[in-house]
């Protein structure tokens, strides 16, 4: 099963909040509003949306670029215990 998904990427990297963040909370991955250091409803911080805008920047990004990320932040997301 899948943890991050393209629409979620796509969420992250268009939302217009310089604060958005990809979390894991209540058994998925979202996108959510975050503080210097609050992460929503005990959740788990997987990326802030700084961190991927040059990957994701710029217009129509590439499938192939889009599908990276998602690989990416999915194993990240496992590997720190999502």
């Amino acid at each position: 099963m899948q943890l991050v998904d393209r629409d979620t990427v796509r969420e992250l990297a268009e939302s217009p909040d310089p604060d958005a963040a990809l979390v894991f909370t209540h058994g998925g991955c979202v996108v959510v509003h975050v503080g210097e250091d609050a992460v929503p409803d005990a959740g788990v911080l997987i990326v802030r949306r700084h961190e991927i805008e040059h990957e994701v920047a710029g217009g129509a990004v590439p499938e192939e670029r889009l599908d990276a990320v998602v690989h990416r932040l999915d194993n990240m997301a496992r590997d720190i215990g999502a």
